[in-house]
């Protein structure tokens, strides 16, 4: 079993934002990276986080072996209830080939 490589991605500049907004980004980029390690079997995952006009995206994408997104588990559930708690969205796209966890939240 060997570890997935990560790349990191952030961007200069980032707004500060409030502690409730910050643990969320914290934690949905933790369930995804242990999703990752975890289910996926990923070789590689890429963390960014970037601003992209008002609202701050997080985006863990990774080549793994992809999953079932009606098929949402406790970890997805609580991820997309994080979203919601700071009035931010969550996608996830997921094939054969990789899945994408993205969560947008407002910059201020």
């Amino acid at each position: 079993h060997s570890s997935a490589s990560v790349r990191r991605v952030v961007s200069p500049g980032l707004p500060p934002l409030d502690a409730q907004t910050e643990l969320v980004i914290y934690r949905v980029a933790q369930e995804a990276l242990t999703n990752a390690a975890r289910h996926a079997g990923a070789a590689a995952v890429e963390l960014s986080l970037t601003r992209a006009g008002d609202q701050i995206v997080l985006s863990v994408s990774d080549d793994g072996s992809g999953f079932d997104v009606r098929r949402e588990g406790a970890g997805l559930r609580g991820m997309h209830e994080r979203a919601r708690l700071v009035a931010g969205g969550l996608t996830i796209t997921s094939s054969p080939t990789g899945t994408i966890v993205r969560l947008t939240v407002p910059a201020s």
